[in-house]
């Protein structure tokens, strides 16, 4: 088993974390220490972390399995390469493509043109915001954002890259 600790403040910090009795190697930093008494007493520095891993006996350490990585897909570089983007699963409802969802464009305030959704093109299921999937919580937002107004590339964008079920769920429910 590993545990982490992360220091987010400017200032370094000591933690004291409780854990078995036995020696723990800090993985970052490869500094062992003895948690004899039950407790790793350790000075984090300023914004920085630290994963510890008890050591199993010897110089070897009893590593976390860790599952595959998923490939993490450059961003493009183009502009309007990262429009194409897989924000169809967000926005589409039955019967129709993405494209036929995502109609009209509007011109900001910069003169660029960005696509328009309205709040109507997105099928957001009838159920409490709690139960909703991720990509139900997106469409959510979505559809929260275009009965306030236009939504932009980079508004779709932004909700497409969160798929953190806790911070979309904060996400919609902050909406009047």
């Amino acid at each position: 088993m590993a545990i982490a600790a992360v220091n987010n403040d400017e200032n370094p910090v000591w933690v004291d974390i409780g854990v078995t009795a036995g020696r723990y190697k800090a993985m970052l930093t490869g500094t062992e220490i003895d948690a004899g008494n039950g407790n790793i007493h350790y000075e984090l520095k300023a914004s920085s972390g630290e994963i510890f891993v008890k050591v199993t006996g010897g110089d070897d350490t009893a590593l976390p399995e860790i599952e595959a990585v998923p490939e993490i897909k450059p961003v493009p570089e183009k502009p309007g390469e990262a429009d194409k983007r897989e924000i169809a699963d967000v926005t589409e409802t039955p019967g129709k493509s993405a494209t036929e969802v995502n109609t009209g464009t509007d011109k900001t305030e910069t003169g660029k043109s960005a696509t328009e959704t309205k709040a109507t093109d997105i099928a957001v299921p009838d159920k409490p915001y709690e139960e909703m999937t991720v990509e139900e919580l997106q469409a959510a937002i979505l559809q929260k954002m275009a009965n306030n107004g236009p939504v932009t590339d980079d508004m779709k964008r932004s909700v497409s890259e969160n798929v953190w079920h806790d911070s979309l769920l904060n996400w919609v429910k902050s909406f009047r």
